[in-house]
């Protein structure tokens, strides 16, 4: 489909969008248009995938399904992405758990070449050589289950898989963590060879009678700090050091750890951010992990009343002359939906709000997530995406993190038989080769085009 065509779906949309389906895309796609308007609405129903077909600058190149032959769809959703090379590693949750492998060589005929099966699968880290895959599972619940009896459950850690050869995938050890497991972890090769995970666990305290969030356990939120280690028999994790915010969190909120990213420092420090919910960002010296220390945190999200932290990375190149972290909330209700806040981490001993970005027009998270922000990326051009759960994919300019512009978006709409969630409901949107991989929890991996010039492929050597 032409842009042109889009232009014309989206002026007639909104999040009760024009019913045109869009097409795989044919001809080489128009400039890109500018940004205007407020193309969501508030109410509608958003289990309905024809109302939203809607999308500016960002279009349909391919979608795949990452559940095998399909057969074990259910109920179950599409999670959290990594990438090695031209392939994709998409995390599940039950009934078919584990994760999927997916060939993007050619990206307009995506498929799945490999399976892992295991318990449901959260977050998922790839090792930088492509080696190995690192599934987190977790109960986010005391008890949950969400297949059969309890009984018959595996306890809940991370899967570290084997996976040069891609199309089988096997297990080569498995670290369990209390209680619930892990919901997330950050991987990333250092300078001096050594291969770090921080592993976020925390187990969530419910009301016995209403089953709602009363809590969060002190005893097991915490960022692990390990190390893989690799032999003859695979690879292995081996848990070095622990951090943890140990004030106790005010009435009404939580502390517990998230999400984390770390990176190498130009002075030889290694740095962890941690998106650690109500208690903010806070900023890590993790080069001894035996000896984690906090050096600053940060909490200036205003105008947003919420500092419910679920993302936090850098960009990898300076942005604007600075070094700018980006973070983003999980809303589970509230009267807004929340924003992405840029902060000046040069000094990351003193960050400094620089400006902030959120989905145009006056929308509130007035059903569980529905348009709150989830997982995104940044690249070194200066551009985010975010997957924003029913407010779909979004593209934002931060090039100037003090004013950020909103460059395009695009609305998964395709239907499943069965599925009773939301529609779109997108986990996470990352960069790829030049292009967005985006995971709709309901209705697969999508990868979508922007217009000529929003995305131009980086050079070669470049880390996105």
């Amino acid at each position: 489909m032409r842009w042109a065509a889009l232009v014309l779906a989206l002026l007639s949309a909104g999040c009760a969008a024009s019913t045109v389906q869009p097409a795989l895309p044919a001809g080489e796609p128009q400039a890109a248009v500018p940004f205007a308007g407020e193309p969501l609405v508030q109410d509608h129903d958003h289990n309905d995938p024809s109302l939203h077909n809607a999308s500016l600058n960002l279009r349909l190149l391919s979608r795949v399904i990452p559940y095998g032959n399909g057969t074990a769809w259910g109920q179950g959703s599409i999670n959290e992405i990594a990438f090695s090379g031209n392939l994709i590693f998409v995390s599940r949750s039950n009934p078919e758990g584990g994760f999927a492998v997916v060939d993007a060589t050619d990206l307009r005929h995506p498929q799945v070449i490999g399976d892992f099966h295991a318990e449901g699968g959260a977050d998922i880290e790839v090792t930088s050589d492509g080696a190995y895959a690192l599934l987190m599972t977790q109960r986010t619940t005391p008890g949950a289950q969400t297949l059969d009896s309890p009984a018959t459950r595996e306890v809940r850690g991370i899967d570290v898989v084997d996976v040069r050869d891609p199309a089988h995938p096997s297990l080569s050890s498995f670290l369990p963590l209390p209680t619930n497991g892990p919901h997330t972890a950050s991987y990333r090769l250092l300078p001096d060879g050594r291969e770090v995970v921080a592993i976020e666990t925390y187990d969530l305290v419910t009301d016995p009678t209403t089953g709602a969030i009363a809590g969060a356990s002190p005893a097991t939120q915490r960022v692990y700090l390990a190390l893989l280690a690799r032999d003859s028999l695979g690879a292995h994790l081996q848990i070095q050091g622990v951090y943890q915010v140990t004030d106790p969190a005010p009435p009404g909120k939580l502390y517990f750890p998230h999400d984390s990213f770390i990176e190498p420092q130009k002075d030889g420090r290694v740095l962890m951010y941690v998106a650690y919910w109500d208690a903010g960002v806070r900023i890590v010296d993790i080069t001894d992990l035996s000896q984690p220390k906090e050096i600053a945190s940060y909490r200036d999200f205003a105008p947003s009343a919420l500092a419910q932290m679920h993302d936090v990375r850098t960009f990898p190149a300076p942005v604007a002359g600075k070094h700018v972290l980006a973070a983003a909330p999980e809303i589970i209700t509230a009267p807004e939906t929340g924003q992405v806040t840029f902060v000046d981490v040069t000094d990351p001993a003193k960050p400094t709000k620089l400006g902030r970005w959120g989905i145009p027009g006056n929308l509130t998270v007035d059903k569980p997530y529905d348009f709150s922000p989830h997982v995104f990326d940044t690249d070194a051009r200066g551009r985010l995406v975010i997957g924003h759960y029913h407010a779909g994919v979004w593209l934002v300019d931060a090039s100037d993190p003090t004013d950020p512009v909103t460059l395009g978006f695009y609305l998964p709409h395709e239907t499943r038989p069965g599925f009773t969630g939301m529609v779109p409901d997108v986990w996470a949107a990352k960069f790829f080769h030049g292009h967005v991989v985006a995971s709709d929890q309901g209705t697969g991996l999508y990868i979508l085009e922007a217009a000529p010039g929003l995305l131009d492929p980086l050079p070669p050597g470049v880390i996105p």
